[in-house]
């Protein structure tokens, strides 16, 4: 495949992955039931590391709190790997607000103060 060409199959993975998200962000039952589960084994088809890491950091923010909390869980955890990869600073800090809101849910208080000093340094540096 030529240089640039996205594989069309990683293109219909993030469509599918981000339909996913926003059905979730605007309360559609059914679509967040049918693409619930399904958004990790998703983020495998998309072939891009950053178009990747976007998409299970933008699934994970819209699953936290509506009864997916592993899975969202799972996805931020997977986009912080793969940002981290990328250097993304900015988007790691932006998903350590996220991960942190979610140790906040399950009563851990230590994580959220970690994430939230990281990320503090990070958007800092960033400017």
């Amino acid at each position: 495949m030529p240089d640039g060409v996205v594989p069309t199959a990683s293109l219909r993975a993030q469509a599918r992955a981000w339909r996913a998200g926003f059905a979730v962000l605007v309360g559609d039952d059914a679509e967040r039931l049918r693409h619930g589960k399904g958004v990790r084994e998703l983020s495998h088809d998309i072939t891009g590391p950053r178009e990747r890491a976007r998409a299970q950091s933008f699934v994970g923010f819209a699953l936290f709190g509506v009864g997916h909390q592993a899975t969202s869980e799972a996805l931020i955890e997977r986009a912080l790997e793969g940002y981290g990869a990328l250097g993304d600073d900015w988007s790691v800090a932006a998903a350590l607000s996220v991960r942190a809101n979610q140790a906040h849910a399950r009563g851990d208080l230590d994580r959220p103060a970690s994430d939230g000093h990281r990320r503090a340094e990070l958007f800092t540096q960033l400017g």
